[in-house]
């Protein structure tokens, strides 16, 4: 009798919390499975003209999405996974503020504050990172910074041993009140395309300081560059540091802050690094041509315009590395040799 009872208490125990884990279940799976975008999709964004656009995210497996922004509509299926990728059509530039909107299931997302203009990738090391906080006239620049139609989205300085997917940033819109966090570079380069073309402009902030250029590079790029026994030797060293030297490990750069936005679309990458790299100027070269390769790959433009700055400060005096730092610079006067008339030092 007492066993009948039991076998009758465990049989209602289980139907009880069964119903409870089911209801957690339906309430849990929309949330699990709702639309969502990456944070490059976001309020005050600046998408490229004269070129097809790719929008990505998550969704329902299987889910028809739909992408419409200014006049347009496209579709696609997402994966079994959830994944889902459309292309708009090219456009023209416009200051003109429009919503980009993003449905699938009954379920919308929109993204409001959308100009179209030029796209530019901010990548380097501490002489891009720098902002216009630092600037020897920051109080005059950020007083003057009045410029609505320049946006500007700063990845997070951080590092991951594995490829990620998302980036915690937003874009920010130019103000007097917001660009003295905006790399430095990238803002003088944005407001002389600004004041110039009369185009809005975006800059996507992917620079780290100290870092070097293996950091940026994914594990297939360094995997096969040239002397890349040199890249492994230098992650040990970097990963034994207390804490870790992250900025200078291979592909650790590239995982966390250039992977989650791929394969944004924007016009060309301004780059300013080389001082991380200063002790070998002739593996340089050729760790500098795969690393612009790989971008090409990745961000699906094999003619993406790469424009470099060469490092301006004067080591004649110094002892130490400055013999590296000559050679470093005499070589990069070879990049010439293989860099194809739309790159630019």
């Amino acid at each position: 009798m007492s066993a009948h009872i039991n076998i009758r208490l465990q049989a209602r125990f289980i139907k009880h919390y069964l119903g409870v884990f089911l209801l957690f279940l339906a309430i849990a799976s929309p949330c699990l499975a709702a639309l969502d975008l990456p944070s490059i999709f976001s309020d005050g964004m600046v998408l490229q003209q004269n070129k097809a656009i790719a929008v990505w995210g998550m969704a329902e497996p299987g889910a028809n999405v739909t992408v419409s922004f200014a006049g347009q509509k496209q579709t696609a299926l997402s994966e079994k996974s959830g994944k889902f990728m459309v292309h708009l059509d090219a456009m023209k530039a416009s200051g003109t503020p429009c919503v980009l909107t993003v449905s699938a299931n009954e379920e919308t997302v929109e993204v409001k504050n959308v100009l179209v203009g030029e796209v530019w990738l901010c990548a380097g090391q501490s002489n891009m990172r720098m902002s216009v906080g630092g600037v020897t006239n920051a109080m005059a620049e950020k007083a003057a910074a009045n410029y609505p139609a320049i946006r500007f989205f700063t990845v997070p300085a951080i590092g991951h041993k594995e490829p990620q997917s998302l980036v915690n940033a937003g874009w920010k819109v130019c103000s007097t009140q917001t660009v003295g966090s905006c790399t430095a570079v990238g803002y003088f380069f944005a407001r002389k395309l600004h004041q110039d073309l009369k185009l809005p402009i975006g800059l996507i902030d992917i620079s780290y300081g100290g870092a070097t250029i293996a950091t940026f590079m994914d594990a297939e790029t360094v995997w096969h560059t040239l002397a890349n026994a040199q890249i492994y030797k230098s992650d040990k060293s970097f990963l034994d540091k207390k804490p870790p030297f992250v900025q200078g490990v291979s592909s650790y750069c590239y995982n966390a802050m250039v992977h989650p936005i791929i394969p944004f679309t924007a016009r060309g990458t301004i780059w300013y690094q080389g001082e991380g790299n200063a002790g070998a100027p002739a593996e340089y070269i050729n760790w500098y041509r795969d690393y612009v390769l790989m971008m090409r790959r990745k961000f699906l433009d094999p003619a993406m315009p790469f424009y470099h700055l060469q490092d301006m400060k004067n080591h004649s005096l110094r002892s130490g590395p400055a013999s590296g730092w000559r050679r470093k610079k005499r070589l990069n006067c070879r990049i010439p040799a293989w860099r194809p008339p739309w790159m630019s030092a």
